[in-house]
């Protein structure tokens, strides 16, 4: 009877669309860990990072991707409930849509998105192929909020272009061609990440009239495959364009059999059975839930005028984690322990029902606004769910203060 009623509760609120919408964008999220935790249900290996925890705890880390899994259901139906409950009583789509892209709101954006592409050279320096990858990693100090910045600002321009009625392949092309600048020095993550945007709105889109239809969903698939798989052979091997073609097999079966090498999603992925070996060996202990708030909140500063604040939860480890990179599931058991898995995956799916709810409204009313809203969860779905969960809390400081600027600009311009 009670699963009978929940399945009602799921219905009532979201169709098969929009089911296999938030499940598409949970499986995203917890991807690499997935992948990995299969591999070593074989036996064998898929990292050679954390080499020593990857066979270890299997059962309990299918546990907890489990409970990751269900409660970031459960969280993306407390969003669309809690939509619900609130919608009555304000307008939220009149609100988010009363704002005109025209003129100074135009000009503010491509400044915006000027502006954080010459940030992201600054702070690179280099070009990535030129050197080692380990002998550029200091270049990539203070990249992060550029390359969000520059997303979200594309996003407007990406949701003006689609109110305007841009045929969609175009705009693929576009988003390519932006993100020139940022492939460039070596860096695929935010290219990648606008480009599961595009992919997402052409899945819950398909058959309406907005459809960019099955094919072009499939370019982007392939497009966004090729070039993340170019960009990250060159970041590792350098510029070699003969051995390329070998390394666009994303699962590579390396020589020794007790290896099935995973590439970066296995490095991703080894994070959250690291952390979770450190922490039952007692290696490590945990973090406490408020030191971990408190440091959050020091690292909202900007770090250019506050060098001091806290470091990294992943950098101050015994052991080089995930090759730099911590899962947003590790990093909440690392400060929750066993309940962490479950508030990141409220969080995570709550985040995917604010991105549902959006395209419900771009299908009312099509606005940049709305689009942004409906980009925002998947545009950090890598940054923030697979390489640690603080960025995504950055990334919705960096959103809320373009919001904020937009919205003074709209203001000032309403006044003359």
């Amino acid at each position: 009877m009670l699963s009978d009623a929940l399945k009602h509760f799921i219905r009532l609120r979201m169709n098969k669309k929009e089911e296999a919408f938030i499940i598409l964008y949970l499986s995203v999220w917890l991807l690499p860990i997935v992948l990995s935790w299969m591999v070593a249900l074989s036996g064998r290996n898929f990292s050679f990072v954390g080499i020593k925890w990857q066979l270890a705890n299997t059962e309990i880390i299918g546990l907890y991707l489990f409970l990751s899994f269900i409660f970031g259901v459960a969280g993306a139906i407390s969003g669309v409930a809690i939509f619900k409950l609130i919608s009555g009583k304000c307008n939220v789509i009149r609100r988010l849509s009363v704002w005109e892209f025209s003129g100074p709101l135009w000009l503010a954006v491509i400044a915006i998105s000027v502006i954080s592409a010459l940030g992201l050279f600054k702070s690179h320096g280099n070009m990535v192929w030129e050197e080692s990858y380990s002998g550029v990693q200091n270049v990539f100090l203070g990249y992060g909020a550029w390359g969000v910045t520059y997303s979200i600002a594309l996003c407007f321009i990406v949701g003006g272009l689609l109110e305007r009625k841009i045929p969609f392949a175009l705009i693929v092309l576009f988003v390519t061609v932006a993100y020139l600048p940022y492939l460039i020095v070596g860096s695929r993550i935010d290219y990648v990440s606008l480009m599961i945007v595009m992919f997402a709105y052409s899945v819950l889109f398909t058959g309406n009239k907005q459809a960019p239809g099955y094919l072009i969903s499939f370019l982007i698939v392939v497009i966004t495959l090729v070039v993340g798989l170019i960009i990250g052979y060159i970041r590792y091997h350098g510029f070699i364009f003969p051995e390329i073609l070998e390394y666009l097999t994303p699962i590579t079966q390396h020589s020794d059999s007790t290896m099935l090498y995973l590439s970066t999603l296995g490095d991703v992925g080894a994070s959250f059975f690291q952390i979770i070996g450190l922490l039952r060996s007692e290696v490590i202990s945990p973090v406490q839930f408020d030191s971990a708030l408190y440091e959050y909140l020091e690292r909202l500063l900007p770090g250019s005028f506050f060098p001091d604040r806290p470091i990294d939860l992943a950098t101050r480890l015994p052991e080089n984690i995930g090759g730099g990179a911590l899962h947003s599931v590790g990093e909440g058991y690392l400060i929750g322990g066993p309940v962490g898995p479950v508030w990141v995956g409220l969080f995570f799916g709550f985040l995917g029902s604010i991105s549902l709810l959006s395209g419900r409204m771009l299908a009312i009313k099509f606005t940049p606004v709305i689009f942004v809203f409906f980009a925002f969860p998947w545009l950090i779905l890598i940054r923030g769910g697979w390489y640690q969960l603080f960025a995504t809390i950055k990334s919705i400081q960096i959103l809320a203060f373009l919001l904020i600027l937009l919205a003074t600009i709209q203001w000032l311009r309403a006044r003359t």
